[in-house]
């Protein structure tokens, strides 16, 4: 069992580093045969269903993670000073203060840093098969992109590292280990937003970089308020054995903050909507099945802290406002992937505040929506970039003759917007369940 969830970790980082060296001829071939591994070793492990599964790392990888932490926040100091951006200095000079200060307090002796649950396994079917699906259609796409080989390679090499760092993220335990792949994840969507070197991806990838900072920061402050109120071990599942404790939702609350940045949720949604400047593959892996997906994630961890909670309550009313607002703001918008990055903010909304209700029925909805959105979203994507390349369209109001001249990318449409919307489509489904956890809620409160 053990192998198989090292090999999720290993065989991103070994392809992105073969793509490097290998002739631009095989990429292709090895972007193929990487996938479907990664993507077999996935389904093995949601069958198998051997769980828990928990790892306590050498003492040398704390520091190794500790060097690292500092090292990327330096660097975001660095494109901070690059690119004259203020507010990325600020933000990365503060989490370096309180970082430092963490590294002290921090006691050595602690508990299991990485902890693989069924939440686990199901993250990983989800990030490495529909992720997968996009790499082999990334291949395709970035050799029709106008550039060098070597960035064509850099390209697909930074998503094979953006996915490996996501499987670590979803079985990390330890807070300083989380904070650390959660800002891995900052840095790969900065540079895969910011590929094509123009004036409006420059921007907007530093506009995803510095409001995903605030999601980082807010994870050190709960780190900080762990420590400091007698918790200890600032880890997941000692978060959870305390749920009971006084104080113990102040730590909470700020996970649930650095959620909600990363889930793009209002006011931090410009970072989600900037990044439709980059490759279309970008868009479909930060919207479908990685980055955002993390919101729901770390709601689902803490959802036996949230449920019954005044954080939940707080959490289930923004987010239905959210909701509501972003799909209404997805109706205003012609630009396909604007209308696609709505419809995902509104959808993040609705799994969040599943999560954040936590009862069976609607931690239940919350999965079904995870998966069967990334699913429908990842093929309406890579679509919107069929659109983009072959029909040279980029507007809702642009496409109708596109049922003449592209039935069957029309035909491919059509199904992925009836999947997030009628039975017997996973998302419907979800939304169903949604509807029914919503009355129950109610009527307790």
């Amino acid at each position: 069992m053990l192998p198989v969830i090292i090999s999720l970790f290993l065989i991103p980082v070994l392809s992105g580093c073969l793509l490097l060296v290998l002739p631009w001829k095989m990429s292709r071939l090895l972007v193929i045969f990487s996938a479907i591994l990664i993507s077999a070793a996935s389904v093995y492990l949601f069958i198998r269903q051997d769980v828990p599964v928990e790892v306590l790392v050498p003492g040398y990888i704390d520091k190794v993670v500790a060097g690292a932490d500092i090292l990327l926040l330096i660097f975001f100091g660095w494109i901070a000073f690059r690119m004259k951006s203020t507010i990325t200095a600020v933000l990365s000079l503060v989490q370096l203060g309180v970082l430092s200060y963490l590294l002290q307090e921090k006691a050595e002796n602690h508990g299991m840093q990485l902890s693989i649950d069924m939440l686990s396994v199901f993250m990983f079917l989800l990030i490495n098969v529909v992720s997968g699906i996009i790499l082999v259609y990334a291949g395709r796409y970035i050799n029709e992109e106008p550039c060098t080989v070597k960035r064509k390679k850099y390209f697909l090499a930074i998503m094979f590292g953006f996915i490996s760092v996501m499987n670590l993220l979803v079985c990390a335990n330890d807070l300083e280990y989380f904070y650390l792949f959660f800002e891995l994840t900052t840095l790969a969507s900065f540079l895969l937003i910011r590929f094509r070197q123009h004036k409006d991806a420059e921007s907007n990838a530093l506009t995803a970089l510095w409001m995903n900072q605030v999601g980082g920061l807010a994870i050190l402050a709960a780190i900080f308020l762990i420590i400091h109120n007698g918790y200890g071990y600032p880890g997941f599942n000692h978060l959870l054995a305390h749920a009971n404790s006084p104080g113990i939702l102040a730590p909470v609350a700020l996970l649930c903050v650095a959620a909600l940045v990363k889930g793009a949720q209002m006011p931090f949604s410009n970072w989600l909507l900037g990044a439709m400047v980059a490759p279309t593959p970008v868009s479909a892996l930060l919207h479908s099945s990685t980055m955002v997906k993390i919101a729901p994630f770390i709601i689902l961890r803490l959802s036996p802290v949230l449920h019954d909670s005044p954080v939940a309550m707080v959490l289930s009313a923004f987010t239905g406002f959210v909701f509501v607002a972003a799909a209404i703001s997805a109706l205003a918008q012609d630009n396909f992937k604007r209308i696609l990055a709505y419809s995902t903010i509104s959808l993040l909304a609705l799994m969040i505040m599943m999560a954040a209700i936590g009862s069976q029925t609607a931690i239940m909805a919350s999965l079904i929506l995870v998966l069967f959105h990334g699913i429908s979203k990842s093929m309406l994507f890579l679509n919107a970039g069929i659109l983009e390349k072959v029909f040279h369209m980029k507007h809702a109001s642009e496409m109708d003759k596109l049922g003449e001249t592209g039935p069957f990318t029309s035909f491919v449409i059509t199904i992925g917007f009836m999947s997030l919307l009628l039975p017997p489509f996973g998302a419907f489904i979800g939304k169903w369940m949604s509807i029914e956890s919503l009355g129950t809620f109610s009527g307790k409160g």
